[in-house]
């Protein structure tokens, strides 16, 4: 089949950049450990560098002024900050749960309304589909991207922040 073909093509592609590298990184131990295992010549050559964050990103002046300062006053703000892969990130069971949620009165519990913020998801079009199928427009927002000490301070000041990951990654992870 032609998903076949790719895959293959993928894996010879992978061979030979395994073959070729000086070094392979990779951003959390199990995925490391799987390419060690697939590329068993590369294994010297295949390591971790973690994914971190730069201490200078987050000024005091930014911390400070995000506080304890909700991004609003009436809602329960959790935020997906970046994109919303449709297979990786598919946030699918999360609308079902609002929508049933929503039909039994728990979205609102008379000083907080629940709200998901989707910053720069991209796929707004297919998440807007998602939130009219299970009833839940007026619990999502979509916005576009921020820049990223913009996007920071934002990440700060959200009630919750909501990861996806769907097991298909679970590596990354």
């Amino acid at each position: 089949t032609a998903d076949q073909k790719t895959w293959q093509q993928f894996e010879a592609i992978e061979q030979t950049a395994a073959r070729a590298a000086r070094w392979c990184m990779f951003t959390t131990p199990s995925a490391t450990r799987t390419y060690r295992l697939r590329y068993p010549f590369a294994r010297d050559r295949i390591v971790t560098l973690e994914n971190g964050y730069d201490a200078e990103s987050f000024p005091t002046s930014v911390v400070s002024r995000a506080g304890p300062a909700p991004l609003a006053s009436r809602e329960f703000m959790l935020l997906h900050s970046g994109i919303v892969y449709p297979a990786e990130r598919d946030p699918t069971q999360l609308f079902v749960a609002l929508g049933e949620m929503k039909a039994q009165g728990r979205t609102d519990s008379g000083n907080l309304t629940l709200k998901v913020r989707f910053r720069a998801a991209v796929h707004a079009e297919w998440l807007r589909g998602l939130a009219t199928q299970h009833g839940v427009e007026d619990m999502i927002e979509l916005l576009p991207p921020l820049p990223y000490r913009e996007a920071l301070e934002e990440m700060l000041r959200a009630d919750g922040l909501l990861v996806m990951q769907a097991s298909n990654c679970n590596e990354q992870i």
